[in-house]
């Protein structure tokens, strides 16, 4: 019979390369998982895109309990870079999980503005929006499986997100290598963008990373 295994979910590459770093694993490629050695039970990492438009096939196989890691964007203006939450509706056994508990805003597309940001908290009372945790939550639970949802803040209440910026990144979050160098081109202040973005990401990856670690690796 088959070990059963934790399956952690990223949405984006870099996401999925800062926690096998933190593993001494190396980054997934394509629909192929890599294994995080250390933990407790047997985990494969996946990357499924934004959207989540690529979850693994559930059936037929041994798993144990399923997490959604990820970057969003705060909803809740008091949240700052590098804060990581936890799904308020999450199913996982949270006797040693001490992460504070909020609603995620799932959406269709990335919310860019301040102005819509502010508009979605006033509305939904949610604390962060981003766009894999209902589809993943959906999966793990017709599989009756454990759910964890687990984010880290990228991007304040207060910021807006550049649209040329998002446009230079594929479904995966790769850049796209030719649109970076036309754009830049034509506005050479969208360097000083990416260059900001990029500082922000590196800050709220190092925490998901090290959250994830304390969850599947927790110290003795």
């Amino acid at each position: 019979m088959p070990t059963p295994r934790y399956f952690v979910l990223t949405a984006l590459r870099r996401e999925a390369r800062a926690i096998a770093r933190a593993f001494g694993a190396r980054t997934p490629r394509g629909n192929t998982p890599v294994e995080l050695p250390g933990c407790r039970v047997r985990t494969e990492l996946y990357v499924v895109g934004m959207g989540a438009i690529r979850i693994p096939d559930l059936s037929g196989q041994a798993v144990a309990g399923i997490i959604m890691a990820g970057l969003a964007g705060a909803l809740d203006p008091s949240l700052k870079v590098g804060d990581v939450l936890m799904d308020q509706s999450s199913t996982w056994r949270a006797s040693r999980l001490n992460y504070k508990r909020v609603w995620f805003h799932g959406a269709d597309h990335i919310v860019r503005t301040a102005e819509e940001k502010s508009q979605l908290f006033g509305q939904t009372g949610s604390a962060l929006v981003e766009m894999e945790n209902a589809a993943v939550k959906r999966a793990a639970k017709s599989f009756n499986l454990p759910f964890l949802g687990l984010r880290a803040i990228s991007d304040t209440a207060a910021e807006s997100l550049n649209p040329a910026a998002l446009e230079l990144i594929d479904p995966y979050g790769s850049l796209r290598v030719g649109s970076l160098i036309k754009a830049t081109l034509r506005s050479p202040k969208l360097v000083q963008e990416l260059r900001r973005l990029a500082r922000s990401s590196a800050v709220a990856l190092d925490a998901l990373a090290t959250t994830v670690r304390e969850v599947l690796a927790p110290a003795d």
